[in-house]
């Protein structure tokens, strides 16, 4: 005969009960949150999707250039965003204008960490790609790849061929 699964269930256990315990209220509900790329119900919810792109990009600025963390999945399902604080008197005062928001990042079992070198160079590719610096970004991909990357991920990244 099989052996069948037990369940338990919780039940009041008188002789663990006294008149002197006294459990809060729970939380109140937290408000939904809306996938990163909804701008839809994140102007509903009076957020300004300008600021989220600028507070998401800082997040992942900070988690790879600064930490060495490399998020590797993450598509707008893993970035959700949801207003912060509560409704009161001062919401109603503030009806025009953009409300406060929480970034929330999911997915945290595929992350990569980079070794400090590797993340220092990173940071050298990027700021060498945002001052223009192509002699600088073929440098960096060549310690990367070796010369046929120093070839070709400048063109890759800048989408010009890379003069001589």
């Amino acid at each position: 005969m099989p052996s069948q699964k037990q369940t338990c269930s919780p039940s009041l256990q008188s002789k663990l009960c006294c008149t002197h315990l006294c459990f809060p209220p729970p939380p109140p509900p937290r408000p939904p949150a809306a996938q990163v790329n909804d701008m839809q119900s994140l102007r509903a919810a009076k957020i300004n999707p300008r600021e989220v792109g600028r507070v998401v990009d800082d997040a992942f600025a900070e988690m790879t250039f600064i930490h060495g963390f490399i998020h590797a999945d993450p598509h707008p399902g893993n970035v959700m965003v949801r207003p912060k604080g509560r409704k009161g008197i001062l919401s109603w005062l503030s009806r025009g204008t953009w409300q406060p928001f929480e970034v929330v990042l999911l997915d945290h079992g595929t992350y990569l960490s980079i070794p400090d070198r590797l993340r220092q160079q990173y940071c050298q590719l990027w700021c060498s790609l945002f001052m223009g610096d192509r002699a600088t970004v073929a440098s960096v991909a060549i310690e990367f790849g070796g010369q046929r990357a120093g070839q070709i991920l400048p063109i890759i990244l800048t989408q010009r061929g890379r003069t001589k």
